[in-house]
């Protein structure tokens, strides 16, 4: 296969690095970063958002950690209430599951 990169895969890439810049949203990565962060950085890691959260303290990561929890659980919990009462046993095995999930907290 030639050096020569298909048009598609071009534009595949282009796409991807257009996407990585939006996400990352002008942060400007340290000119001391060592290389695990930079390399996190040029993957479209949202750094600015990751060094947001290490601003924190660890109770308060782990605070907003239980609440996002109990969100999604509020929902997944909404969602199946509706499919519990089509008597499919797996929905009914998931309702015994997130309940004991949520028992547990």
């Amino acid at each position: 296969m030639s050096g020569n990169s298909h048009p598609t895969e071009k534009a595949n890439k282009l796409q991807t690095l257009t996407l990585i810049e939006e996400l990352n949203g002008g942060y400007v990565c340290a000119p001391d970063a060592g290389p695990a962060w930079r390399a996190a950085y040029e993957a479209g890691v949202d750094m600015a958002l990751l060094e947001e959260k290490l601003a924190m303290t660890p109770a308060e990561r782990l605070e907003a950690h239980h609440k996002a929890i109990n969100r999604i659980l509020a929902l997944r919990d909404s969602m199946i209430q509706g499919n519990e009462t089509m008597g499919r046993e797996h929905d009914l095995i998931a309702v015994r599951q997130l309940k004991a999930i949520r028992e547990r907290q």
